[in-house]
């Protein structure tokens, strides 16, 4: 089993750099056959622009490991989500439209002074952020 960023599902949230991790199979795993280049789960997780590339590794590896063997015992990764629920960073609740905006005015290759001078400094932060993560993606593959 191995997980990687998927660069489609990286945002921003609430404030919070949002990453979308796809968790795959191996080939030699015996439900491959089932799944091949598709990923048993997606997950989404909401870290802080200032979160070092060892802890988001170590994050992924636990998210993994985690629900890595909740799907190998035939278990319900829904309701493993939920027991196991960690409380996402959130530094304050922003509108949806503000950070889509933010978010896609850099993904444009604007600049932070031309994205706006409403725009938080924050919000501008973690939108790099998860710009930067998305861009070296294959840097983040951890595997079980």
């Amino acid at each position: 089993m191995y997980a990687e960023i998927e660069p489609t599902g990286c945002s921003v949230r609430r404030g919070a750099v949002q990453l979308r991790i796809d968790l795959f199979l191996d080939e030699k795993d015996a439900q491959y056959e089932e799944y091949q280049d598709a990923p048993f789960h997606s997950h989404f997780i909401q870290v802080s622009p200032d979160i070092t590339d060892d802890e988001l590794q170590k994050l992924m590896q636990k998210h993994l490991n985690g629900f890595g063997a909740e799907f190998k015992s035939g278990g319900d990764l829904v309701a493993y989500n939920h027991r196991n629920k960690c409380t996402p960073y959130q530094p304050f609740n922003v509108d949806a439209p503000v950070e889509a905006l933010c978010f896609d005015a850099l993904r444009e290759g604007k600049t932070p002074a031309l994205a706006g001078d409403s725009m938080s400094k924050h919000l501008i932060r973690s939108a790099i952020k998860g710009l930067d993560i998305a861009a070296r993606k294959d840097s983040f593959m951890v595997s079980r």
